[in-house]
């Protein structure tokens, strides 16, 4: 059985401050919700000032949802996604955000080691899932402070030059 990740990160730094990961067959419409409990819980939900994604979010529940905590909804409709768009320059401009979010994975796959979960179990892929999202966050927060945060989006890059 495979797992995947929802991740709520920071679109201007791509640091990670909520996941949730969930079996594969599980849709991600019903993940978004859950995904953000933990930061509304802790109080963190009024820092996240819009929040993007694919039109799966896009669900009246997911939108009221958003409604009632005051975050501004940039998610994909159905009328901005597939070959006959209603809405072709919205779906560009949010695509451009979202392409950064996603690139977070790409960047946890290529730079790293990080490519495949090497236990099994829900609760041992959570784990090692928040150990890589701590560490993407560390070499993240030590560029930044370095002011060298290009160099964070090849980690193996950022490390060599620190020798």
């Amino acid at each position: 059985m495979g797992y995947r990740d929802a991740v709520v990160c920071t679109a201007d730094h791509l640091f990670v401050f909520a996941f949730r990961v969930t079996p594969a067959n599980v849709s991600d419409k019903v993940q978004l919700i859950p995904t953000l409990s933990l930061p509304e819980a802790e109080g963190m939900l009024k820092y996240v000032g819009a929040l993007w994604g694919d039109n799966v979010f896009c669900t009246t529940g997911n939108r009221e949802w958003m409604v009632d905590k005051h975050v501004a909804d940039q998610l994909h409709t159905a009328d901005e996604t597939g070959k006959d768009r209603k809405n072709p320059r919205s779906a560009r401009r949010k695509s451009k955000i979202r392409s950064k979010i996603e690139a977070l994975f790409g960047i946890l796959r290529e730079n790293t080691v990080f490519q495949r979960s090497r236990v099994r179990t829900l609760s041992r892929v959570t784990i090692e899932q928040a150990l890589i999202f701590t560490a993407h966050n560390l070499f993240g927060l030590v560029a930044l402070i370095d002011g060298r945060f290009e160099d964070h989006l090849s980690m193996r890059r950022f490390l060599w030059t620190l020798k």
